[in-house]
């Protein structure tokens, strides 16, 4: 697998966090206290 630049990364990234904040608002999670615990508010 071909090595990311920075810009990839960060895409790539920000998808996953998008995916598991779904994936908690589906289950009736708190998202605004995950995002806080992972930096991202």
């Amino acid at each position: 697998m071909a090595k990311l630049d920075k810009e990839q990364r960060k895409t790539r990234k920000d998808a996953r966090f998008r995916e598991r904040v779904e994936q908690r608002r589906a289950n009736g999670s708190d998202v605004v206290a995950y995002a806080l615990i992972n930096s991202r508010a």
